[in-house]
């Protein structure tokens, strides 16, 4: 490493250290800034924030049904109050399997009592269940959080 290379992550980690009060939160975020993202403790409140995580496996040719009907039941979920954020991914090295990430401000109980009973649902819902397509879903809640600086 070069002297002002050092110099800077010196500097890096020293206004870091100020910022941040605990060992773990100086680790965290450091290395948040080292792969430019942006890292603050308390900026967003995580806690009440619920992720939804679906791993579906599709055969190819029930690919096309399922992302249109998905798309469609996505129309509404988007216009949902407490609804933040979804992306869908599919696993570059097998195709079949697809993940659908959701983050809601909802606790699984109310998710389940308030968004798996609405009229828009019950479409995709029963396509999954007569193409018998594999869900697996988990509940996730968030413990930290970047985003780019």
């Amino acid at each position: 490493m070069r002297k002002t290379e050092s110099s800077e992550s010196n500097a890096l980690v020293n206004a870091l250290q100020y910022r941040l009060s605990s060992r773990r939160e100086m680790m965290v975020g450091t290395l948040a800034a080292m792969v430019g993202l942006r890292y603050a403790k308390g900026e967003t409140p995580v806690s009440n924030r619920l992720t939804l995580v679906v791993r579906f496996r599709i055969p190819e040719s029930q690919k096309s049904e399922f992302l249109g009907k998905l798309r469609e039941v996505f129309t509404h979920i988007v216009k949902e109050s407490t609804f933040i954020e979804a992306s869908l991914v599919q696993d570059m090295r097998d195709p079949e399997s697809i993940l659908n990430y959701e983050v809601w401000d909802e606790s699984p109980e109310s998710f389940m009592k308030a968004q798996m009973t609405k009229p828009y649902r019950a479409a995709f819902e029963k396509m999954i269940v007569d193409l018998k397509i594999e869900r697996t879903p988990a509940w996730y809640s968030t413990i930290d959080d970047w985003k780019r600086a």
